[in-house]
């Protein structure tokens, strides 16, 4: 009598077991690949709808929002007197556009940007609730990146952020607003002016940029980009509050996804921290940036400088255009 044989061999398993791997490992890239896509096209949604909110703040306002409401320390031209807490206010243009992102309710919280300011006598006094505490602590899902890494919110055991934000949790940002090309270099000449209220991009400190003044095309000149590292001290990006070239505004000083301590870089508060405003972005290859005609772009790292820095720009009379 025969008897018939049921089951594997071993060496059959073994080559069953080799042709599924390779198998996974042709379709893993492909996947990963996928899932790139999808995070990439999310992450241009989200700047898309950041641009709109913008052009439907300029179409009530007749102007696009400062990049902060108040102004730091220093005084700027045209103030006199004393620099009082109601005209430091650090609320970002991104909380002030809160209204046209279905974010009212946090927007009111956040006494309509209102925030952040030391009184004379160096407290918080004034606007410092338990309510306000815990509506900065929320980030509105369209200001992450769905490839960021940082954490959701910046808490003060980290020893992350300098005055007046020291110690206040506060929801992190994957994106900033485009200040120009000031930066880095005219900090280092203790040039502030030239930095905050009279850089050559769309936002400024305290004032408004109505859209008639970027002579270099709406669709040529950048809204905003994305930003890597939100939660560590060279990159520091929280969505609601504005400092200078951190935070949420940044310059195109720097190329695109120059490392942090790369670059022309400042050092400043806390101690020992280096940054240099640039733009960066977790996706590889490029970044995402959002121009002031609502269009978003991604750009390549391989993009000429000449060409990144016209776009910084909103009046330099530089209007080159690559294939991005």
């Amino acid at each position: 009598m025969t008897r018939s044989r049921t089951g594997f061999t071993l060496v059959e398993l073994l080559v069953v077991i080799a042709i599924i791997g390779m198998l996974v490992g042709l379709l893993l890239p492909a996947v990963q690949q996928a899932r790139e896509a999808a995070r990439r096209m999310q992450c241009s949604n989200n700047l898309k709808n950041i641009a709109l909110a913008f052009l439907n703040y300029e179409s009530l306002q007749q102007a696009f929002p400062p990049v902060r409401l108040g102004i730091d320390a220093d005084i700027p031209p045209g103030m006199t007197g004393t620099v009082t807490c109601d005209k430091r206010y650090a609320g970002s243009g991104f909380l002030l556009v809160c209204p046209y992102l279905e974010q009212m309710a946090l927007y009111t919280a956040l006494n309509e940007g209102k925030i952040m300011p030391f009184q004379s006598d160096s407290t918080t006094s004034g606007w410092k609730t338990d309510a306000v505490v815990e509506a900065l602590k929320t980030r509105p899902p369209i200001f992450k990146c769905p490839s960021s890494t940082a954490v959701d919110v910046v808490h003060s055991d980290t020893g992350l952020g300098d005055s007046p934000n020291v110690g206040i949790p506060c929801g992190t940002c994957s994106y900033a607003m485009c200040c120009g090309t000031n930066g880095v270099a005219t900090l280092k000449q203790k040039d502030y002016t030239a930095t905050k209220h009279k850089n050559t991009g769309i936002f400024l400190y305290r004032v408004k940029t109505a859209a008639q003044e970027i002579h270099d095309g709406l669709s040529n000149t950048f809204f905003a980009g994305e930003v890597t590292a939100s939660d560590t001290p060279g990159s520091l990006c929280c969505w609601a509050y504005t400092n200078v070239i951190r935070s949420c505004m940044r310059t195109v000083e720097n190329p695109l996804n120059t490392p942090i301590e790369g670059g022309l870089y400042h050092s400043g508060s806390p101690s020992n921290t280096t940054y240099n405003g640039a733009f960066s972005s977790e996706h590889p290859g490029g970044g995402h940036f959002c121009y002031a005609d609502g269009h978003v772009e991604f750009l390549s790292d391989g993009i000429s400088y000449e060409a990144y820095y016209a776009m910084g720009t909103r009046a330099g009379n530089e209007v080159i255009r690559e294939v991005p």
